[in-house]
């Protein structure tokens, strides 16, 4: 460890002589954050206040993402935080330093501390500007991807329990621009990203709606169809057999044999269809035992775990998969298999039952399959139904798309913006 930590500030100290080799605006300054802020404030600044003095405290759930203000509601007496806490004043800035806080962008301003005192999770690194720095150039510095990015790679420690390196974050180079151009820059920062965080709320927002879109209508048509068309209603297992994926131990039958079978799961389903990544095989001789749970063309796979409830129909076009962890409903020769596929993914089916007085339950075992109640019209009509909710089904994941790349183009304004502010491009 000795070793890597040594490296890696080798690392940085290179990155840093390179740094300062660029050319800088005039006025401007090339330095490291440990060079303008103290980091760590030592709690022997508190040391003469007395045990019952009040103080903010501030747990890690309560630091948001990329916050530029934090308002800690909690109040407590120093001698219960004095000891194992973080100690931060107004004005200094927090970040999480440990996985995943850090990853997830887990930052702050603290503001209105009572007595202007806070304490907090042992996670933080505290950053006091000094006397030539504002806080809030330094918590855009800490929110830009470029320190950001650079950070997650030189995490140390266990997996799953990775923390900032000391050394990276005392020698992250930086840009100084003079205190009246630092101001201006944090106002423009400020109002750019006021809007872009307003758009990307709308586009969110946007999004969701997309999301409900196939709902709503499938919703609506069901609906209509169970109270003005007056469909029958009935039980899946009238139709369909219903019966449970192969659940047992099978890692010894893996194989990367072609000619073998493909092993189907949970991850493989979406209301999108069936997903073809990350398969495994298993034995043909194995599957073959395993007669139960083979599937066919048309058979139908209902999650039992993750998005429970979630299904997709078997295509024509692919060979017989093993099912593994799964509710399978074979395919029927009076209800059509894309229909039943349609209700399971609409999100329709709870409320209908609510509706009709049944119970509202998570989609997960094979009972509350087989006594799913659900409206049966006509073959000619579920074909029908089948055309229209696949073409609104189209238009809904054409929405989500371009408002999922808008949010997604938005972040990387933010991040050409903070780029270009810290180069002098702003000013």
């Amino acid at each position: 460890m000795a070793r890597k930590m040594s490296d890696e500030t080798t690392i940085e100290k290179t990155q840093l002589v390179t740094e300062r080799s660029r050319s800088l605006p005039v006025g401007w300054e090339k330095k490291t954050l440990g060079e303008v802020c103290v980091i760590n404030p030592k709690k022997s600044e508190v040391k003469d206040l007395p045990a019952n003095h009040l103080v903010s405290f501030l747990p890690m759930k309560d630091l948001g993402i990329a916050q530029n203000q934090i308002n800690p509601i909690t109040i407590k007496q120093l001698s219960e935080v004095k000891g194992s806490y973080t100690y931060f004043r107004n004005n200094d800035i927090l970040l999480a330093k440990v996985t995943p806080c850090f990853e997830n962008g887990k930052l702050g301003i603290a503001r209105g501390l009572k007595n202007e005192i806070g304490f907090g999770s042992s996670e933080y690194i505290v950053f006091r500007p000094k006397h030539n720095i504002l806080s809030e150039y330094v918590f855009y510095i800490l929110a830009s991807d470029k320190f950001r990015n650079r950070g997650k790679e030189l995490m140390y420690g266990a997996v799953g329990l990775k923390r900032l390196s000391k050394d990276y974050v005392q020698n992250f180079p930086l840009s100084l621009p003079p205190l009246p151009q630092q101001k201006q820059i944090v106002v423009t920062l400020d109002k750019a990203f006021a809007a872009i965080d307003t758009a990307k709320a709308n586009a969110e927002q946007n999004l969701q709606n997309a999301k409900e879109l196939f709902e709503s209508i499938s919703l609506q048509k069901f609906t209509v169809g169970i109270n003005i068309k007056k469909w029958e209603l009935e039980k899946i297992e009238k139709y369909s057999q219903v019966v449970v994926g192969y659940v047992g131990p099978i890692s010894k039958e893996y194989t990367n044999d072609e000619n073998d079978v493909l092993l189907l799961s949970t991850k493989n389903i979406s209301d999108e269809g069936i997903s073809l990544k990350k398969l495994t095989r298993i034995n043909h001789t194995f599957h073959n035992k395993q007669k139960k749970s083979q599937l066919f063309p048309g058979d139908i796979l209902v999650a039992r775990h993750g998005k429970s409830g979630q299904s997709a129909v078997i295509p024509d076009s692919m060979k017989v998969a093993h099912a593994l962890n799964v509710i399978i409903i074979k395919k029927s020769e009076t209800i059509l298999s894309e229909y039943i596929a349609f209700l399971l993914n609409s999100g329709v089916l709870s409320k209908i039952q609510d509706s009709k007085g049944g119970s509202v339950q998570e989609i997960i075992n094979t009972s509350v399959i087989k006594n799913l109640i659900i409206p049966v019209p006509s073959l000619l009509n579920q074909g029908k139904i089948i055309e229209e909710l696949n073409n609104v089904s189209k238009q809904a994941k054409k929405l989500e798309s371009i408002y999922t790349q808008k949010i997604a183009d938005l972040e990387e304004m933010k991040k050409s913006i903070l780029q270009k502010a810290f180069s002098g491009e702003l000013s």
